[in-house]
Formats: C-alpha cells, sequence, structure tokens
C-alpha cells in the first residue's frame, strides 16, 4: 500500500493506493478475472460488507463505470471515528479499477469533527485533482 499525506504528513487529507487480488472468498482463495469480479461488486455487496464488520461506515453513493477503457466502480462513504477520546467524522471517496485479476483502490481521506460537515467538502473540493490522478493509471503487461 502507498499513502500519501498533505502538508508533509501532518495535513488533514491522505490519499492510499493499494493493489488487491480479487478472490472468490477466503476460504477458497482462487483469483477471479475483472469481469467477474466487476460483476460481483455491487451497492448491496458493499453495503453489506459494511454491515458485517459493525464499525458504522455508510455508503453515501455508488456508481460504476469505465476509466481508460478499464471497469472502475466510485463511490463515497463516511464513518464515525474516535481516537484518544477525540470524535470526528472520516469521510473518503474510492476509485476501485478491476484489472486482471487484480482490484487496484485508489482512495481519498479526511476526516473532521464529529457534527461539521466539512469532510464530505473537502472531499468534494479535491475530487477533479483525484480522478485526474485515477484516470492516469496504466497497467503494463
Amino acid at each position: 500500500m502507498m499513502v500519501f499525506r498533505s502538508n508533509y504528513g501532518y495535513g488533514d487529507l491522505w490519499m492510499t493506493v493499494s493493489v488487491l487480488l480479487s478472490i472468490k472468498t477466503v476460504v477458497d482463495p482462487i483469483p477471479m478475472d475483472q469481469d467477474e469480479a466487476y460483476l460481483l461488486f455491487t451497492e448491496e455487496f458493499l453495503r453489506a460488507d459494511y454491515k458485517k464488520f459493525g464499525i458504522g461506515i455508510e455508503l453515501t453513493s455508488f456508481t460504476k463505470t469505465k476509466l481508460n477503457g478499464m471497469p472502475v466502480a466510485i463511490f463515497t462513504r463516511r464513518q464515525p471515528y474516535e481516537q484518544a477520546g477525540i470524535k470526528s467524522i472520516r469521510a473518503a471517496q474510492a476509485l476501485r479499477v478491476f484489472s486482471g485479476s487484480y482490484k487496484i483502490n485508489f482512495q481519498i481521506n479526511t476526516l473532521d469533527p464529529d457534527g461539521k460537515s466539512t469532510a464530505e467538502d473537502r472531499i468534494k473540493e479535491v475530487e477533479p485533482l483525484f480522478k485526474l490522478i485515477g484516470s492516469s493509471l496504466r497497467i503494463g503487461k
């Protein structure tokens, strides 16, 4: 996983990039091709996945489209977050690209004090730059 954090690591916005193998189940780790993985990755699947972990993630938008000819899901979420007694809201937007047997996940994240709507606003402010970064993805063979 790669991580970028604004303002020399002390900023309120950070980006993560991860590459994961698309598998059928943890018990049966047979790789899936991009078409099968993309077909199975639905809004309902993601909502059920978040509910299963019980950590309060709320899916706020979900879209499937193409990015440089590759299938991609774009989604946003919010989650209550607490550390050292300080409560906040964590907002995120993700681009999940399906290529071969892999999922490449680009995600921007931000935190704000609980009860504020500025976390989602900050995500919207940087969305054009984030999508530009994601759309620059090229996969070599």
